[in-house]
């Protein structure tokens, strides 16, 4: 692993595979050059530039696609000299826009070029870009490096189908709205399994400030009452860890009333 990509996995806030499994998915783009263009979803085309046209606030683009076997139009809102500079007549690109069949024309909505063809491209909210996250689960979020951070076959063949579907998987995916339950159930499984690992790694013994050794028995004879005998034994108790080399900490339980304050002071 590089520093760059340790900075990155940092970043993500990622300890190991199973971090990464857990960023799950929050959409599927199926990129594939079609014969005809699918009203109202993100769409891939092989096209080259007719023309443009500028105007500060968007680029009217006239596209030959080849793979649809007419042209469209298209349309960048908000321009930029990087869009003025890349789409220019003849220049020929793979392109993705959500594409829309409107006023007797079909038209695509902010093309981005894309090297991405005859794939699905999974979408994921992070901090990171699409392409580098998908990169870093790929590389070290594998199925074997799953089950080597002790998550079971099913459940790390599970989270890893989810990084990497089909379009079966993605069909179903929006016919569920959302995973299915297996897979929510395996995620939730992870999320626990997960959380538990890190703290059983967690260091458990410190070093104290300071060790007390001090005498209490003049502050608790010159109580107005005797202490019950459960709190001479919680006081005694940790009374011992005070005089000790390593840090202790004491939760004090006990029904209302039953002197829990006298033991703190």
């Amino acid at each position: 692993m590089t520093p760059e990509d340790q900075a990155r996995l940092k970043k993500l806030g990622v300890e190991n595979p199973l971090d990464l499994a857990l960023i799950a998915p929050k959409s599927y783009e199926p990129l594939f050059l079609l014969k005809a263009p699918v009203d109202g979803t993100i769409n891939l085309i092989d096209a080259t530039v007719l023309s443009s046209t500028y105007h500060p606030k968007y680029l009217r683009l006239r596209l030959d696609v080849h793979n649809f076997g007419f042209p469209i139009n298209a349309i960048i809102f908000h321009p930029t000299p990087y869009h003025r500079g890349k789409f220019q007549s003849g220049k020929r690109y793979y392109l993705k826009g959500k594409v829309e069949y409107k006023f007797n024309a079909w038209q695509m909505v902010q093309p981005a070029i894309t090297e991405s063809v005859d794939t699905i491209e999974v979408k994921y909210k992070s901090p990171l870009q699409n392409k580098t996250l998908t990169r870093l689960i790929d590389s070290f979020g594998t199925k074997e490096a799953l089950i080597n951070a002790g998550l079971d076959a099913r459940r790390a063949g599970l989270l890893w189908r989810m990084h990497h579907p089909d379009l079966v998987y993605v069909q179903k995916w929006r016919e569920h709205e959302g995973f299915d339950a297996a897979t929510i159930e395996a995620l939730k499984y992870t999320e626990i399994y997960n959380h538990l690992k890190k703290l059983s790694a967690k260091r458990l013994d410190f070093p104290a400030m300071t060790q007390l050794n001090g005498d209490i028995t003049p502050f608790i004879e010159s109580l107005p009452f005797t202490l019950t005998g459960d709190q001479q034994k919680v006081i005694e108790e940790i009374r011992r860890d005070f005089m000790k080399e390593t840090a202790a900490k004491r939760l004090i339980m006990g029904d209302v009333g039953s002197g829990k304050t006298m033991v703190i002071l």
